[in-house]
C-alpha cells in the first residue's frame, strides 16, 4: 500500500493516518503530497467494497426495472389486479394444441417478468 490513496468520493487520503489531503496548494500536507508526486509516485486507486458493489447492483437493478415495460405496469397494480393479471396470463383451459403453444410463450413471458421482479426484491432482503 502506498502513502496516498484515492478515496471513495475522489478525495485524496494519506493512508498512514487516513487524513484527507485538501487541494489547497498552500496547505503543508498538499505541498508534501505534490513533492511525493514529483518523485514519480502515484496514489493507490480506490478499491470498491462489497457495499459499493451492492449499491452499484441495486442501481442497475432499479434502472432495469424502470425500463422494463411490464414491470412498470405491475407496479401500478393492486394485489387483486395482480392476481387477475396472473389468471389472464397463465391459463390454457379449453385451448387447442396450437393455442396452447401460443399461450406457453405468453406464460413464459409473464413468468420472466415475475422472476425479474422477485430477483430484484430478493436482493434487498
Amino acid at each position: 500500500m502506498g502513502l496516498y490513496q484515492i478515496g471513495r468520493m475522489g478525495e485524496l487520503v494519506r493512508t498512514v493516518d487516513k487524513a484527507i489531503i485538501p487541494s489547497d496548494p498552500r496547505n503543508s500536507d498538499t505541498i508534501e503530497y505534490l513533492k511525493w508526486i514529483a518523485k514519480g509516485n502515484t496514489p493507490d486507486p480506490y478499491i470498491k467494497t462489497a457495499a459499493d458493489l451492492q449499491a452499484e447492483q441495486d442501481a442497475s437493478d432499479l434502472a432495469t426495472a424502470r425500463d422494463y415495460p411490464k414491470l412498470k405496469a405491475l407496479v401500478k397494480m393492486t394485489p387483486d389486479q395482480l392476481a387477475t393479471w396472473c389468471d389472464a396470463n397463465l391459463k390454457t383451459d379449453g385451448a387447442t394444441a396450437a393455442a396452447i403453444k401460443t399461450e406457453i410463450v405468453a406464460m413464459q413471458d409473464a413468468i420472466k417478468t415475475l422472476v425479474i421482479a422477485v430477483g430484484i426484491l430478493a436482493r434487498r432482503i
